[in-house]
């Protein structure tokens, strides 16, 4: 299933600010706040299950993630709380800058994708859709749904690859990005990362995962 992520539009300011729903076109303001909350990871221990042994992510298609998402570029930098529901039929994605200042929730299933924050709403029939009437940082929302469990997309061959000696993807180049992954823990027999750096030029997208509920 296609999915994510979903993000280009956290500011302090909301989209009443930002949007013209007449042309669908939504300035790219990524979690951009008042303050940057530094993103630290948690303490974790590199698992040295090997990867022929445990459950494969591949298969893995419901989960429930509580986490951070920062996004650093030359011209802005914030974080925000993340809060990602997974199901086999859909997924819900939320994202709350500190102290509810702003809050996106991106949804999708078979149906379509919506976009939604506070009383702006924008709906497409899929993710790849949705990236084009987001205007800034070209986030890749349809290949997060795989980055998120430490797996390269269908969408292309990977390049650069390395891996850990437990056979997990350490680092790998995808669509123009530049993958890196760390703090991998088993979770209910799936070994998945806890954190996830994206790269692209001067643009960094971090994804700390402080809880994987499987």
């Amino acid at each position: 299933m296609k999915t994510m992520h979903f993000f280009n539009l956290l500011t302090v300011l909301s989209l009443r600010d930002q949007c013209r729903l007449g042309g669908l076109k939504v300035l790219s303001s990524l979690l951009m706040l008042l303050l940057l909350s530094a993103c630290t990871a948690p303490n974790a221990t590199m698992v040295s299950t090997p990867i022929s042994t445990s459950k494969s992510a591949e298969n893995l298609d419901a989960w429930d993630i509580n986490g951070k998402i920062g996004m650093k570029s030359v011209v802005q930098n914030g974080s925000a709380s993340l809060k990602w529901k997974q199901r086999p039929a859909g997924y819900n994605i939320d994202i709350v800058a500190p102290l509810g200042l702003a809050t996106i929730r991106l949804s999708g299933s078979t149906s379509g994708v919506k976009l939604v924050s506070n009383d702006q709403e924008i709906s497409t029939t899929n993710l790849q859709e949705l990236e084009q009437k987001v205007e800034g940082v070209p986030i890749p929302f349809a290949n997060l749904h795989y980055w998120i469990r430490g797996l390269p997309a269908k969408t292309s061959v990977p390049t650069n690859t390395t891996q850990h000696a437990a056979g997990y993807y350490q680092a790998f180049s995808q669509a123009g990005w530049e993958l890196q992954f760390e703090n991998y823990a088993n979770n209910g027999g799936y070994v998945l990362p806890g954190k996830i750096i994206a790269k692209q030029g001067t643009n960094q997208l971090t994804i700390i995962i402080r809880q994987w509920g499987l």
